[in-house]
This record gives C-alpha cells, structure tokens and sequence, in this order.
C-alpha cells in the first residue's frame, strides 16, 4: 500500500529490488488514475506491471472479495 495517492522514491526502490512483478489496484477517481499511470510508468522500468482499472468512484477497499477476485483473475 502507497498510503497515499502517489508513490514515493524509497517505494519505488524497495518494490524494484524485492519484487518481479506488480498489479496495481487503486482506486477509481482521477487521484487513482493519476497514481496509476505514473506507477506505471515509473515501476515498468523496473518490474514487470499490471493495472486494474476501476469505476468511477469505485474503491478496491469496498469490494466483496469475490469481485476482487474476479479482477484478480481477469489479467
């Protein structure tokens, strides 16, 4: 989790040394899709990166887990 609507320098560094792959899972307003292209394009230099790309309004936070899962699923 970022905490936040934007990913800082440390994260970005820590999730390219730790991790090979990333799905993105933020939420549906433009602070989400804002945060989302710019991880992608920052952490697809790094890492291998995936995106879900919700609803207007909708929060990853206030899904039913098998919805969740469904995305999950879908990539």
């Amino acid at each position: 989790a970022l905490l936040g609507s934007s990913l800082s320098e440390y994260q970005e560094q820590l999730i390219g040394q730790h991790l090979k792959q990333v799905i993105l899972f933020f939420d549906g307003d433009q602070a989400g899709r804002d945060c989302t292209k710019e991880a992608l394009t920052r952490l697809s230099r790094k890492v291998f990166v995936r995106a879900i790309d919700l609803a207007d309004d909708e929060q990853p936070d206030s899904l039913e887990i098998e919805k969740i899962k469904e995305r999950l699923f879908a990539l």
